[in-house]
């Protein structure tokens, strides 16, 4: 299995968290809960999803293609907060179904999966990027599953 390039995710064994809970009222406090284990959201910018745009994959990048000129553009050339790409993907028709990730385009094109039909093109006009279920496609699903958080 390579390494995985995206430095604030890893990749084989997401963050998890354990807490417990406690309420308080004027009545008094209850009892702590038993632990409870959980995986934060990713974030598109706290886990650097943006940084998948940029990466090499399948001899070329994202970015090479989703610039000017494109109706889904990931970058502007300055979009050092990456607000741009976020409301651009968030913003695009069929780039992003939360409840559905796996009918979304972000996952269906890249992976030149069936359904992937962008205007004017029945596939995806840059190939296949990355393989179902990789470590990208992974990282992508999850995103949209948790809400396609910024």
């Amino acid at each position: 299995t390579p390494a995985c390039p995206y430095n604030s995710v890893n990749c084989s064994s997401p963050r998890q968290w354990s807490f417990e809970v406690s309420a308080s009222n004027a009545g008094g406090s209850s009892g702590f809960s038993a632990f409870i284990s959980g995986t934060p959201k990713i974030g598109y910018i706290r886990d650097s999803i943006w940084v998948i745009w940029g990466t090499t994959l399948a001899g070329g990048t994202c970015l090479g293609c989703h610039s000017a000129g494109n109706p889904l553009i990931f970058s502007d050339g300055g979009d050092t907060t990456h607000a741009t790409s976020f409301n651009n993907i968030r913003n695009t028709t069929n780039i992003v179904f939360p409840g559905s990730p796996l009918s979304s385009f972000l996952h269906l094109c890249p992976t030149q999966s069936a359904g992937c039909t962008p205007p004017g093109f029945t596939n995806h006009p840059g190939g296949q990027r990355y393989v179902s279920g990789s470590q990208e496609d992974q990282v992508i699903t999850r995103w949209i599953t948790d809400g396609a958080l910024f």
